[in-house]
């Protein structure tokens, strides 16, 4: 079981909501845009922890997107 959210979930559970993230961060978050900046970064052993993007505009807390902080095995 892992942890998400707060929540402890099984390994298939796990495996699908990345498969949504990743698909998410394809078809929403990562789509070149005018007037926004994207930002993607992968770390522990290359789980996104950063996908999405911010408007050029926008002056506070704009970012749209996932931002993982942890993820552990139980």
């Amino acid at each position: 079981m892992k942890k998400s959210e707060g929540l402890t979930v099984s390994d298939e559970e796990f495996i699908y909501r990345s498969q949504i993230t990743y698909e998410k961060s394809e078809q929403e978050w990562l789509i070149k845009r005018k007037n926004a900046t994207s930002y993607f970064e992968e770390v522990n052993n290359g789980l996104i922890s950063t996908s999405g993007f911010v408007k050029t505009e926008c002056l506070d807390d704009c970012f749209v997107g996932i931002t993982i902080k942890s993820i552990e095995a139980m």
